[in-house]
């Protein structure tokens, strides 16, 4: 039975604008929407337990190639209702509304069997830039710890679903990290909800799209909100965006030479009873000899069953459905 513990934290990243919910996940099944991997940085994202988007990663990180499943998959949570966004009465995007909102994801994740796996995850409210302002972030995944600053997201100017996309990340024009990508296409049926949306979002009751963020992939991937992400564009406003990720404890020890400082010039007025010195003195040297604990981004991906021959056979299927030719088949197979 999967089960949560939750507590907020702040600067973790540092550059998020608000706090972050953190989240232990402990008697998690294996999720039906995951990364998996086989050798070579082949990678296979099942959504709805079915096979979603194919990815190839260069063996340098110079680029990956990327290829959607023909059909769209299975909603993975239930759609949020108007009624819904009516009942949070808070100030736009302040504290308490993203409280909020934040709460009602982890409610939905975890009655559902999507997302959450065992350990530790992050949700929090992330930026949505215009792709100007995002080449500062490249695809190639970083240490989190040794770099605080977490990709904000945009809008591709492709805001389908592409069928094939081949990406540069170093060097030349490179792809920069987080790219809002959908899950589907909207549709017919989709009209009328759209519209009733754009009211919210004249309005700046627009519920906040939620995603996963995929380190290894450099994306956003949405879970829920493909209509309120559409209404927002329509109407010129930026989507509010909250996302999850997987994340790990980084201990960073202080710096010695810090360490020693602090014990050289602190001195307490010796007016203070013996008690107080030493809770003070306690206190002090704990800050600084205590490692500082920090909540890195750890990409998480299960074993592909059937490893490189299953995912070969299953890109090769579909790039020939797409008419690819027989050269640019083998470049995106073993690029």
């Amino acid at each position: 039975m999967l089960r949560t513990s939750q507590r907020w934290i702040s600067g973790a990243p540092s550059s998020l604008p608000g706090e972050v919910l953190l989240l232990k996940v402990t008697g998690a099944r294996r999720p039906t929407f995951r990364l998996e991997a086989a050798a070579d940085y082949r990678l296979r994202l099942l959504a709805g337990a079915r096979p979603f988007l194919w990815a190839r990663i260069d063996d340098w990180w110079h680029g990956a190639w990327l290829v959607r499943a023909p059909a769209p998959p299975d909603p993975l949570l239930p759609p949020l209702r108007a009624v819904d966004a009516r009942a949070v009465q808070h100030d736009l995007q302040s504290p308490h509304w993203w409280r909020t909102w934040t709460l009602r994801a982890v409610d939905t994740l975890r009655a559902s069997a999507a997302l959450l796996s065992n350990g530790l995850w992050c949700l929090g409210e992330v930026p949505v830039v215009p792709p100007s302002k995002a080449w500062g972030y490249p695809c190639v995944p970083v240490d989190y710890a040794l770099e605080p600053a977490f990709p904000p997201a945009y809008v591709p100017a492709a805001r389908g679903c592409l069928p094939f996309v081949e990406e540069t990340w170093a060097g030349g024009d490179p792809t920069p990290a987080g790219a809002l990508l959908p899950l589907r296409d909207l549709g017919a049926e989709d009209v009328g909800r759209v519209h009733a949306w754009r009211k919210h979002a004249r309005d700046g009751t627009l519920p906040p799209v939620l995603a996963v963020h995929l380190r290894l992939l450099g994306k956003y991937l949405i879970l829920d909100g493909h209509v309120r992400l559409a209404a927002a564009l329509e109407e010129g406003v930026t989507p509010p965006l909250l996302a999850a990720w997987p994340v790990r404890e980084h201990a960073t020890p202080i710096p010695e030479a810090v360490r020693a400082h602090v014990w050289e010039t602190l001195e307490l007025p010796a007016s203070l009873p013996d008690a107080r010195r030493v809770e003070v003195m306690n206190s002090a040297l704990q800050a600084v000899f205590a490692p500082r604990v920090a909540y890195v981004h750890r990409p998480k991906a299960w074993p592909l069953r059937g490893g490189v021959a299953t995912w070969r056979e299953e890109v090769g299927r579909r790039l020939r459905e797409l008419g690819l030719t027989r050269q640019e088949i083998a470049l995106a197979l073993d690029p």
